[in-house]
Formats: C-alpha cells, structure tokens, sequence
C-alpha cells in the first residue's frame, strides 16, 4: 500500500481559481463608486452579448462579485491585468460602461 505523501495533492499545482468569492452587486449599485478591483475573467455570455466579464472587487472592506456584457470594460481589464490589483470608478456614459 502506498503511502498518503506518495502523491501530490491537487492544491500544490492548480493555478486556475474555480470562480471568486464575495456577495453579488448589481452594475447600478456601484456606479460611480470607486472600487478596487482584484481579479477578473471572461467568459461566455448567456444573453445577447458574445461575452461576459465577472470581476471580484472590494468596496468598503467587502469583497464582491458582479458582472458585465460591457466589452469596454473586458478590453479595459484584459489590456491592464499585469497592474492588478487597482483602484477604478465603474461610469456611464451614453449607452456603454467603461473604468475611469
């Protein structure tokens, strides 16, 4: 019988997080409010959009999660992930979202 240390445990080398923690917030209830974005991934979208961004933020010593069909904001997080974490304020303008 092999011994439990024989093996590596999966923990030791999966790199890929399973999804984020945090309560669920609306688009509209953090608009306008600066929040600090930890993490992000893309994925497919359920609905009209071909995509869907969810991101995991932290807003008054909260983490959260929410998600978006915005693909300014997927272009913005995608083309700045080497600098998270950041701090970004979530904006509408006319029709579409996007980080200031």
């Amino acid at each position: 019988m092999t011994e439990k240390t024989d093996y590596p445990r999966f923990a030791d080398f999966n790199t890929r997080p399973i999804g984020f923690e945090g309560d669920k917030l609306r688009m509209q209830e953090i608009l306008g409010r600066e929040i600090l974005i930890t993490g992000f991934r893309i994925l497919s979208g359920k609905y009209k959009t071909a995509h869907c961004v969810q991101f995991q933020f932290e807003l008054d010593g909260m983490r959260y999660v929410t998600f978006s069909g915005s693909a300014v904001v997927a272009n913005q997080l995608t083309e700045n992930r080497d600098r998270l974490p950041f701090y970004a304020t979530l904006r509408r303008i006319d029709r579409y979202i996007t980080l200031s």
